[in-house]
């Protein structure tokens, strides 16, 4: 972990992805110890992806498991799709 700011973390290194380039960030769950904590938010700013989770850790220094929401993600990564496919297809209908 590299820094806490009350719920604001920023870790070295995460799995989630901050949201950027038309997508939704993702959503997920952050575990510690017995805790398990909602990530609500994620963005990245000045190069370091802040999470928001839904209440502070309680222990800096003790190790985390991360957990992204498969189902929120698939649904986002096909809608995404999808809108790149009906830009393709737009483009397409006004060269004919």
């Amino acid at each position: 972990m590299v820094s806490l700011n009350g719920r604001l973390v920023v870790f070295d290194q995460t799995i989630f992805y901050p949201g950027g380039g038309g997508r939704p960030c993702d959503k997920g769950f952050i575990k510690q110890g017995e805790e398990i904590y909602e990530v609500v938010n994620i963005k990245k700013r000045d190069g370091e992806i802040i999470h928001e989770l839904d209440r502070q850790l309680h222990d800096k220094q003790q190790a985390i498991i991360m957990q992204i929401d498969w189902s929120w993600r698939v649904q986002k990564m096909r809608y995404y799709t999808l809108l790149h496919v009906i830009a393709v297809i737009c483009i397409n209908m006004t060269m004919l």
